[in-house]
């Protein structure tokens, strides 16, 4: 079986930009990201905050798997 690396988006940036938003009414970003839950199997290799143009906050997780999964993923970044 032919092994493949699957980016799943290279970060995950959120923004509040709506009328009536408060001042400083930010997410957190790191609760928008994957979590280790939703990747069953997947170990944490990686978490912090990034930076991103053009958006005020943005945080990135990565994972990999010991072996690919049945649809051949073995990384995965947030």
């Amino acid at each position: 079986m032919r092994h493949r690396s699957v980016k799943l988006g290279a970060v995950v940036a959120a923004a509040m930009a709506f009328a009536g938003a408060a001042a400083g009414a930010l997410p957190i970003a790191s609760t928008l990201t994957l979590q280790s839950a939703d990747l069953a199997g997947a170990k944490l290799i990686s978490q912090k905050s990034v930076k991103a143009t053009g958006f005020v906050t943005a945080y990135q997780r990565e994972f990999s798997y010991a072996a690919p999964t049945s649809s051949g993923l073995v990384f995965v970044e947030s």
